[in-house]
């Protein structure tokens, strides 16, 4: 998604402050319309997306790419002597999320 600047308004932005998400448009797939929402993440910092999942979750694209990259990487035989720095903040996050989504 193309980098926008959304002013929110003053209930939004308490919305935004309560929730940690707020609905701030629609994004175009295709045929359908999808809800867009600002949310805050812990690495990346604010991001636009779409609920997914069946639980409608709002998840980092940018934490999803790196998770497959990661995942990727870790699939690979000859990258298991480069394995991520355990001191790595974002190799923490990652390794955190995915155990706990399996």
């Amino acid at each position: 998604m193309h980098a926008q600047i959304y002013k929110l308004g003053f209930l939004d932005s308490i919305k935004f402050r309560l929730y940690g998400n707020v609905k701030v448009g629609y994004i175009n797939r295709g045929k359908s319309r999808l809800e867009a929402y600002l949310f805050k993440c812990d690495v990346h910092g604010l991001q636009v997306t779409s609920p997914s999942g069946h639980y409608e979750l709002l998840l980092c694209p940018e934490c999803l790419k790196e998770r497959n990259l990661v995942e990727e990487h870790n699939e690979n035989p000859e990258s298991k002597r480069d394995k991520l720095d355990s001191d790595n903040p974002l190799s923490k996050y990652l390794t955190k999320n995915i155990r706990e989504n399996k």
